[in-house]
């Protein structure tokens, strides 16, 4: 069986244990004991556990003395005993110096024994080894091993022949023969050899199995504590027992491979080189080759000896790892520095850095020979066995070592390897590329020429690569490359490449002999592919959210994949990337919960990979920076992660969810600062829920007191329990107990002031919080301890002092209106306010005078403040200065020096500019210099005013506004300059806000104009900036809202809502809303109403895209006020519906509610009244509930719900009050009326009460006023005498109420301020209200004088006796009746009025209104003293037939006239109110009367303009009322605002707005008094006459004059005519405002009844086609007529038979006949009447006194300034040109006789100089629009074409109009032809005004057209079914401006010169007839405008007559007469004549 004897020792060992076990008897020997024992062991069960006794039993046998000891080397309980000190490292020493001492016992143990067979106990000893290390009794194989490795002494040994011949199997066969029957000891000698590599094996593994459980590897090096020094002797010790551990270990593998190589067996080699590459496995991942070269190397060296070539692949891995190790000693020798000895030479440096050239060459290039050789290796036959894997690491070292040698790689990327194949060389080619790109990542050294990315990617794609996870490293190196040169579509197809390989991978991984590659590399660079991946994907997705989303699943993906890897690196880097890609998404709540699922993901693999790292780290040593900053980033992110969660969960109010999050972070998380903020935040969500939050504030007893406040601050604000609340507060400030923590203790008793009281505390409890903040700011410095308190001008931190501000704010909010420490507090917050100012710039001007001196320097720190925080940028290369000439470098000196110069000029003026205002003209002329503000911005004393001192600016600036607003409630208006002053610094300067601070700017200019000095202020020239949106925040405005509705699309259209989750709700941009808010409440104030409605709607848009229901209320309520103040009422009333669904807190319910008010009264609804009380009721509900939560505040909600109160019965005083003169007040209205008096009355007192005295005197105004009208409209005197006396009692206490407000606000003006005209809008409601009681004591006194003069007519008329007789049967009133009161009042009425007046002209005559005023009210009065003077002659002013005689009341009456003549001078120059000069002009008439005609009928001229301009204003209100459609709309509101008129004279705003209103429109001119109407009747022509009348304001009186030209003897005795006109007559007549009402009532009758008639008229016609009944029914309406007419006489004869009239009678005269030929238009009288709108209303040319045949023209018009403008406009338009008109007829050629004779010729006359040329060539015409007048056959338009063509030779062929039955002209084209006209006529259906609306004609300028003939109020059926279906939308009053006079009035305003047209409806044959009668006489008659129309009256009611028949009475002359006949009327001028 051995024949050739290979296995004898075997076989002899196995027969001696046969033999032992065949005997019987006990054995004497150890070895032969040991074997029987070994012999048990091996057959004991496998199971079986109890074989350790044996096992050492075994070796006590063979070594009894030294087993035990070497085997207790590793029993630490046998080292305790040794253990000296108690420490860890004393311990580990211990057990060190106890292994080493045990086992250096062995060291003897062969001398010790007796003779013996070695081979023997060898066997013997290998078998206790083998045993021991099968059962895993690593402490007795280790022993064991020992003891065998004692005989590897060389014994045993192999002659060097002997080995060549085992090498030579020929000559071994030869040698056995020879030896067949020798025992061959070679053979024996090879076999122990065996033996001895075996135990090295197996002891090798022991000794690393006791490393193992020292928690370390082969090699590794110990990590100490880190309290351990490294000089510790104990550590020292243990250290080096490990070190000698892993080199005896080391050792022992590598004699085995020595052995095998001696005894040529070359699979112990290789055995040797795995195990020493699997143990070392860690070092090499670890790149610690140079630590592995005394290992590696000498086992490589043996297999190059034996020349191994079984596995090529362990051979090119162990040249790799030896390659590698040279080149690290390559690399350490290279930058290793040579130390030179001390003291060698001074002159020589300490030490010099140079590499050590020759070893690192040899390295390196021994290195590149390895790599040389392992590539040649693989490249062999045999090569198929090497892996490409192995292949690449080589290629890695090979490039790396060339870059070491500095030699560059060709193009070509080839290895100079040509005998490999093809497959191979193109995948070494790619690995070689990959390898130079990752040299060049790491500078230092030489750059490799790298090749182009993408053609190493098509390189790469063209492989067949044999390894599917190299494949995947290639890609992901690619990827990596490629991202890094932001070539990101390459990374998406080289990481595609890459993720592809996942599963081929991992196939490739099972199935590999080698585990070059593991799982966890495999996931890594997997996971590395997808980040890549995933980040180009995002970089390249250009807002396509579906490639975004991709983008972060592939991210989370490679989060994944290092959670698998177990890579906490890759993990940390991956995550961070989803992060940030996530964070653009994160914006809104439903974005951030669709992130919740893969946070939490990513959440639980970083959690995951940090335990691995951790554990993985624990015994290393301690890591470097970078890796420190790695772990300390992974643990930031981790927190940011739990922070985006904890958001996620707060979005969705889920708390619990919230806590269960931060308690797993409170244990996952490594403590660390992040662990700490998020302890805060669990604290913060415990509080939310209510729970205990103690033990985890204890946890921050360690963070000191300021950091425990502060959460227990945060805990008070999230806490709901207001118990809980109340004690976190006060813990929070128990808290603070320092002196440095003194703020934060202030900052919190406030607050927690704050809150006690807006949550209905106890308010002592709050005040006393205040008071001890205030006790802890007043308390003096600590260098100062002399002042127990300090005062506030002694306080110079502005810290302080901004606190200071807040507590007394506070205090006054909190005590009231009602206690007297509210006006106190604030003006203790004000005087901080002013000390802030004085220290900041008393600062100010320190810290600018120090610059001023050292400009340089101070310079040079503010550069260094500026620059601090700042990366500071390369400066620029500059030339070299040696390149610089002298004269250049001279040049630049004296320059630097002038500007150095300039800028300490500069300086000098700004620090003389640096001075405190001290008065209040100081305040409106301030602005903050600039200076002070550069100091404001840069500067951090705590004496100035910057971002230290102020910290929290938008606190400081929420408590300076509402001490502003606290102020203005105060009517301390002035006091709010330095308060907004001081606001606009902090926003400008500290805040940096532009917006905010134009907001305070224009809330300055808004103080400063109702101080009436905004022209001082220095904000008020850039009004138009201030009141435009800042561009900047309109524009991000606008983005945010495209990107809110961006996000709503894609959600729409990807139907992604899942993912995109719900818009937010919450997203808004309330600072730049509520500033739009803020400045559009000072544009309203202010009456810029465009301005304001921009803002408005900017704020609607945006509150509303972002839902932003608060601002989208409040924006809504002010558009509905600014509707209002449009007179859009019903769009109004629609925006406070949709406001109210808002909701909001009281104000926004105050300010609805009163809005709403208004709207409902102007809108005109039938049941206002009841519409008004309720929605002040539902009000003030909605504030009583607001009152019952706030407490403390009940006195505020209650000034408001009494302010609704207010204002609903004013509105409902004001919605009754406007009754009509002559309308009967109703019995229910006034009771209402009474109530709503009552009403006003217990709103005074509860303002009384509640301190609120300038609202309490409006109420009592109010009242007054309310009562004033009851009794006007009372039927009982007596109640009428309650009624006034009840009304003044009401004024004077209005009077005395305002009166102590005012005096309170006096007293606060300063002493020197006296001279400055600076006008409180206290002080001007005063005035007003003391006007008002005098003009109502006046009003009473009338009503005593009227009593009077009757009485005294009465007792006049009586005899003496009956006068006697009656007085003594007169009883006294009663005491305490309304008759005594009644008579003692009239006793102090002029007294009172006087006094009111003497103090108005006392203190507030600065204003040219107020003196007008003043001065009408002394006239008013002086007259009716006259009156009461002497009544019966007083009478005789109105009386031709009396006298007034007495001299005293002449001389009453004188001084009345002359008080009278200033005011109305004054009303003239400064164009005062047209109602007050209306009043001046009144009582002129009344003083004068009959005494002086022509004064009296100047005065009446004047107040029927007055009056006429009041009706002018009414109609173009509301003709531009459509608020939302015509640019227009704001213009009357401007002329009229409120807030505008109270500052005329004085307010810019107003001259701006009037400047505005002209340049807008024409019309709007007319709303002024000329100041020369006075002379305006010496202006008109003498052949003019005028007949004026007017009513009385009341309507009890007539008034009439009469002017023309008064003739007069010159010295010749002749007569002749004056320039001009003169009143030759007044009268005044009383009559009955029901009497006119009936009047004008039956004036509407007529009217309706005449167009019954046309429509019958026009049925008939069109059904029969005849017009017999035409007559008929027009002679229907005569009756009804006549009826008209002779109420209308009836009504004016009073009047009219005063006047003479005879001058209108003609005069036989045959002079006359031949002028009258020669002059046309002066033939008879021209009579223009004069009169009112009522009696404009009436057919006032039928009056029986105007149809005289001398009258020749009668026309009318509103007003003599109306006329005398038409005229002057007139006279001013552009003169005929007549070269022209006969250049045209001449060329129009020669006619013939036939044309000749058909042609009309026109009469030759000659132009007078009065009369006013029209140009007949640019006459334009409108005929029937619609195309709808269709009549019989005919039709307007073919009837305008006749009409034409028979005027064709009179240029009526020069004509240019639109014609319905060919073009229907638009809007546009009829106001073009409107402008570009000097006549205009119109033919068509309905009204006019339907063509062209009313708001259209206001806006339009037609001063050049000066005639318009308008020939309309034609229907039928089809124009009446058009014009209702235009009427629905229509409001009533734009409906009333569509009738005739309203027509007539507003063509008027906007410049044309006169206007015919139908006062009533007529038919198509009258219009039609009347059309042509006129262009008749105007074209061919050459007559006037005036006469013209006048004719058209004569030819249808004159027949010839006799001149006996001539005097007929009026019945007789109006028989026949029908509405027909005067159904065109003239307005304007009646001289105008085509030409």
């Amino acid at each position: 069986m051995d024949r050739n004897r290979m296995n004898r020792g075997v076989l002899s060992a196995a027969s001696r244990f046969l033999q032992l076990r065949a005997q019987h008897h006990s054995h004497h020997r150890p070895e032969d004991k040991a074997v029987t024992l070994m012999q048990q062991v091996q057959n004991m069960p496998v199971d079986y556990t109890d074989s350790r006794p044996v096992l050492i039993a075994v070796g006590l046998l063979l070594a009894p003395d030294d087993f035990e000891v070497v085997l207790d080397a590793d029993d630490l309980s046998k080292a305790t005993f040794e253990i000296v000190g108690s420490e860890p490292v004393a311990e580990l020493c211990a057990k060190a110096q106890h292994h080493s001492t045990s086992v250096e016992i062995i060291n003897k143990h062969l001398d010790r024994l007796e003779d013996s067979d070695p081979t023997e106990r060898l066997r013997l000893w290998t078998a206790l080894v083998k045993t021991s290390r099968k059962l895993e009794e690593w402490d007795v194989c280790r022993a064991a091993c020992r003891f065998c490795l004692l005989y590897d002494d060389g014994r045993w040994k192999l002659s060097k022949e002997n080995g060549e011949k085992m090498n030579d199997p020929e000559a071994e066969d030869c040698t056995s023969k020879r030896t067949s029957l020798v025992e061959n000891t070679e053979e024996c000698n090879r076999e122990l050899l065996r033996i001895l590599a075996e135990i090295h094996f197996i002891n090798a593994e022991a000794v690393v199995q006791k490393l193992h459980t020292e928690g370390l590897k082969l090699n590794g090096y110990p990590v100490k504590e880190p309290h351990v020094s490294e000089d510790d002797t104990d550590w020292i010790v243990y250290r080096d027992w490990i070190i000698s551990l892993s080199a005896y270990a080391s050792l022992s593998f590598l004699r085995a491979a020595e052995l095998g190589a001696e005894i040529s067996e070359l699979w112990i080699v290789a055995n040797a080189a795995i195990y020493l590459w699997n143990y070392n496995k860690h070092s090499l991942s670890q790149r610690r080759y140079q630590l592995l070269m005394p290992t590696f190397r000498p086992v490589l060296e043996l297999m190059q000896k034996i020349q191994y070539t079984e596995d090529p692949a362990l051979f090119a891995l162990l040249c790799n790892a030896v390659a590698r190790g040279l080149l690290q000693s390559a690399a350490v020798a290279v930058e290793t520095p040579v130390p030179i000895e001390k003291g060698r030479g001074r002159g020589r440096a300490a030490s010099v850095s140079g590499p050590a050239i020759d070893p690192a060459l040899q390295d390196a290039r021994k290195s590149l020979e390895l790599c040389d050789f392992a590539l040649k290796l693989s490249s062999s036959s045999v090569s198929e066995g090497v892996p490409i894997a192995v292949r690449s690491l080589v290629v890695s070292t090979w490039v790396q070592t060339k870059r070491q040698l500095q030699q560059q790689i060709g193009p070509a990327l080839e290895l100079g390897d040509e005998s490999s194949k093809a497959e191979v060389l193109d995948m070494t080619r790619v690995l070689v590329g990959l390898e130079m790109f990752q040299c060049n990542k790491s500078p230092g050294q030489m750059d490799f020429t790298l090749p182009v990315l993408s053609t190493l990617v098509s390189l790469a794609s063209e492989c067949s690569w044999t390894d599917a996870v190299v494949e995947l490293h290639v890609w992901c190196q690619l990827s990596i490359f490629c991202h890094s040169a932001d070539d990101h579509s390459l990374v998406l197809s080289c990481s595609q490449r890459a993720l592809s390989l996942k599963k081929t991978a991992a196939k490739s991984l099972s199935s590999a002999p080698y585990a070059f590659y593991s799982d966890c590399a495999v996931n890594e660079m997997l996971s590395k592919a997808a980040c890549l991946r995933g980040l180009s994907l995002a970089h390249e997705s250009y807002s396509d959210l579906s490639k975004y989303r991709e983008a972060l699943d592939l991210l989370l993906s490679s989060v994944k994949y290092a959670d698998q890897a177990g890579s906490w690196n890759l993990c940390t880097a991956a995550a961070r990337h989803y992060c940030n890609t996530c964070t653009p998404l994160a914006g809104t709540p439903g974005e951030r919960a669709w992130l919740r699922d893969p946070l939490e993901i990513i959440q639980k693999a970083l959690l995951r990979t940090h335990s691995q790292h951790t554990k993985k780290n624990k015994n290393t040593s301690a890591s470097s920076t970078g890796k420190s900053e790695t772990f300390d980033d992974g643990v930031s992110l981790m927190a940011a992660i739990y922070h985006l969660l904890l958001q996620i969960h707060n979005d969705k109010s889920d708390w619990k969810s919230a806590k269960q999050l931060l308690e797993k972070a409170q244990i996952d998380m490594p403590r660390c600062k992040h662990k700490l903020s998020l302890l805060k935040s669990l604290i913060c969500v415990k509080a939310r829920l209510g729970d205990s939050v103690v033990t985890e504030m204890r946890k921050l007893n360690g963070e000191g007191e300021q950091c425990c406040s502060i959460m227990w601050h945060r805990v008070a604000l999230y806490s709901v329990d207001l118990t809980k609340k109340l004690t976190y507060y006060r813990r929070a400030i128990d808290t603070l107990t320092r002196a440095e923590s003194q703020w934060q203790k202030v900052s919190l008793l406030l607050e927690l002031s704050e809150w006690m009281f807006f949550n209905n505390f106890p308010k002592t409890d709050a005040l006393q919080m205040i008071q001890c903040s205030i006790d802890l700011l007043m308390l003096p410095p600590t260098e100062n301890t002399q002042l127990l308190v300090q005062t506030v001008p002694a306080i110079k931190e502005v810290k302080s002092l901004d606190a200071l501000i807040r507590a007394h704010t506070l205090l006054a909010m909190m005590a009231g209106r009602t206690s007297p420490d509210h006006h106190s507090n604030l003006l203790q917050a004000y005087n901080c306010v002013i000390q802030m100012w004085n220290v900041s710039i008393t600062e100010a001007g320190h810290i600018s005078s120090m610059m001023a001196k050292f400009p340089a320097s101070a310079g040079t720190e503010t550069g260094k403040e500026k620059d601090k925080g700042k990366v500071k940028k390369p400066k620029e290369s500059s030339p070299d200065k040696s390149q610089v000439s002298g004269k250049d470098r001279d040049k630049g000196k004296v320059k630097k020096s002038k500007e150095i110069s300039s800028d300490e000029d500069k300086l000098k003026s700004m620090v003389s500019d640096l001075s405190l205002p001290l008065s209040l003209r100081d305040w409106v002329c301030f602005h903050c210099p600039d200076q002070a503000r550069e100091v404001f911005r840069n500067n951090s004393s705590l004496s100035c005013l910057n971002e230290h001192s102020i910290s929290k600016q938008s606190q400081s600036l929420f408590y300076l506004d509402l001490l502003e607003q606290q102020l203005q409630s105060l009517s301390l208006a002035h006091l709010t300059l330095p308060v907004l002053h001081l606001a606009e610094a902090i926003a400008h300067d500290l805040l940096d806000w532009k917006a905010l601070s134009e907001l305070y700017r224009l809330k300055i200019v808004k103080t400063c104009s109702e101080l009436r000095v905004e022209t001082h202020s220095p904000y008020h020239e850039k009004l138009h900036s201030l009141v435009r949106i800042n561009e900047q925040e309109l524009i991000r405005s606008k983005r945010d809202v495209l990107i809110y509705q961006e996000r709503k699309s894609l959600a729409h259209t990807c139907k992604q809502k899942a993912l995109l989750g719900e818009p937010d709700a919450h997203w808004k941009d309330i600072c730049a809303q509520s500033i739009w808010l803020g400045k559009a409440d000072a544009c309203l104030s202010m009456g810029l109403h465009p301005q304001a409605k921009l803002f408005l709607e900017e704020t609607h848009s945006v509150a509303t895209e972002f839902a932003d229901h608060l601002n989208v209320g409040r924006s809504l309520v002010r558009l509905a006020s600014l509707a209002c103040e449009q007179k859009s009422y019903a769009q109004a009333l629609i925006l406070l519906d949709e406001a109210q669904a808002s909701g909001g807190d009281q104000y926004h319910w105050y300010q609805l509610t009163q809005t709403r008010v208004l709207a409902t009264v102007m809108h005109r609804d039938e049941h206002a009244h009841a519409k008004i009380n309720d929605t002040v009721k539902q009000g003030c509900e909605a504030l009583k509930n607001i009152k019952e939560k706030q407490v403390h505040r009940s006195k505020e909600v209650e000034f408001l719900i009494t302010s609704l109160k207010m204002t609903g019965a004013v509105e409902c005083i004001g919605l009754v009050g406007e009754v009509e003169p002559g309308r009967t007040l109703f019995p229910e209205v006034a009771l209402k009326l009474k109530s709503d008096c009552d009403k006003l009355k217990e709103c005074a007192q509860d303002f009384t009460l509640l301190q609120h005295g300038d609202q309490a005197a409006e109420a009592l105004a109010h009242c007054s006023h309310g009562l004033r009208f009851l009794a006007q409209h009372a039927a009982d005197r007596e109640e009428k005498q309650r009624l006034l006396l009840d009304s003044l009692s009401q004024m004077q206490a209005a009077v005395s109420e305002l009166a102590h407000v005012a005096l309170n606000v006096e007293s606060l003006l300063p002493a020197q301020e006296e001279s400055l005209v600076v006008s409180l809008a206290v002080l001007r409601r005063l005035l007003w209200l003391r006007l008002a009681l005098s003009e109502l004591c006046l009003l009473m006194l009338e009503e005593h004088c009227t009593e009077q003069s009757c009485h005294a007519l009465v007792q006049h008329n009586k005899s003496a006796a009956e006068i006697i007789l009656e007085d003594f049967i007169r009883s006294t009133p009663e005491p305490h009746t309304v008759q005594e009161a009644w008579l003692n009042v009239g006793t102090t009425l002029g007294q009172v009025v006087l006094g009111q007046l003497a103090e108005v002209n006392a203190h507030y005559l600065n204003s040219a209104e107020t003196r007008a005023c003043s001065f009408c009210l002394m006239g008013n009065n002086l007259r009716v003293q006259a009156t009461m003077e002497d009544p019966i002659h007083a009478s005789a002013l109105w009386d031709p037939h009396k006298q007034l005689n007495k001299q005293r009341t002449q001389d009453i009456l004188a001084e009345a006239s002359k008080s009278l003549t200033e005011a109305s001078s004054l009303c003239l120059q400064n164009q005062l109110s047209p109602a007050l000069l209306s009043k001046v002009c009144l009582n002129m008439v009344e003083t004068h009367g009959l005494s002086d005609p022509s004064v009296t009928g100047q005065y009446l001229a004047l107040l029927q303009s007055c009056q006429s301009i009041s009706l002018m204003s009414k109609v173009l209100t509301a003709a531009c009322s459509d608020s939302w459609d015509s640019s227009l709309s704001s213009l009357p509101q401007q002329h009229t605002n409120p807030f505008l008129s109270c500052n005329k004279g004085s307010s810019s705003l107003l001259q701006a707005a009037q400047t505005t209103v002209c340049s807008s429109s024409k019309a709007f001119t007319h709303l002024s008094i000329n100041p020369s109407h006075l002379t305006f009747l010496s202006e008109l022509p003498p052949n003019m006459k005028l007949l004026l009348l007017q009513h009385s304001e009341d309507r009890t009186e007539l008034y009439g004059a009469f002017y023309e030209a008064k003739p007069q003897e010159n010295q010749k005795g002749k007569t002749t005519q004056t320039k001009g006109l003169t009143c030759t007559k007044v009268a005044k007549v009383p009559v009955c405002p029901k009497t006119l009402l009936t009047l004008l009532d039956h004036v509407q009758r007529v009217g309706q009844e005449a167009r019954q008639v046309r429509l019958k008229e026009t049925h008939h016609r069109s059904a029969e086609g005849s017009s017999q009944e035409s007559s008929a029914a027009e002679q229907a309406l005569a009756p009804l007529f006549r009826e008209l007419l002779q109420q209308m006489e009836a009504y004016l004869n009073p009047l009219l038979s005063q006047f003479d009239f005879s001058t209108f009678r003609p005069v036989a005269d045959k002079t006359k006949k031949t002028s009258s030929a020669m002059f046309p238009a002066e033939s008879g009288e021209s009579l223009v009447l004069l009169a009112d709108q009522m009696l404009l209303l009436l057919p006032l040319e039928a009056l029986s006194v105007l149809q005289e045949e001398g009258l020749t023209s009668v026309s009318r018009d509103f007003s003599l300034q109306l006329l005398h403008r038409r005229l002057q406009e007139s006279k001013s338009c552009p003169k005929v040109d007549n070269s022209k008109k006969n250049k045209k007829k001449k060329t129009k050629g020669a006619k013939t006789k036939e044309d000749q004779s058909q042609a009309i010729k026109a009469k030759s006359f000659i132009l007078s100089s009065n009369t006013i040329l029209v140009d007949s060539n640019t006459i334009k015409y409108v005929v029937d629009p619609y195309n709808e007048g269709a009549f019989e056959g005919t039709s307007l338009s073919r009837r305008m074409r006749e009409i034409l063509e028979t005027h064709s030779q009179l240029s009526a062929h020069l004509w240019e109009g639109f014609m319905g039955s060919t073009h229907r002209p638009s809007m546009a084209e009829i106001e073009q032809l409107l402008s570009r006209c000097s006549a205009f006529i119109f033919l068509g259906m309905e009204r006019f005004m339907g063509n062209v609306t009313p708001t259209t004609i206001a806006a339009l300028n037609l001063s050049e057209c000066n005639m318009a003939l308008l020939f309309d109020l034609i229907q039928n059926q089809k124009s009446i079914a058009r014009q209702s279906d235009l009427d629905k939308d229509k409001s009533p009053g734009h409906s009333a401006l569509e009738t005739p006079l309203y027509t007539a009035l507003l063509l008027s305003v906007v410049g044309v010169g006169c206007i015919a047209l139908n006062q009533w409806h007529s038919s198509f044959q009258h219009n039609t007839k009347n059309m042509a009668a006129v262009l008749d006489g105007l074209l061919k008659n050459k007559q006037t405008s005036g006469q013209v129309i006048h004719s058209l009256t004569k030819k249808s009611n004159h027949s010839p007559q006799s001149p006996k028949e001539k005097t007929i009475t009026s019945n007789d002359l109006n028989h026949n007469l029908t509405p027909a006949d005067y159904t065109c009327v003239l307005y304007g001028l009646p001289n105008l004549i085509v030409e």
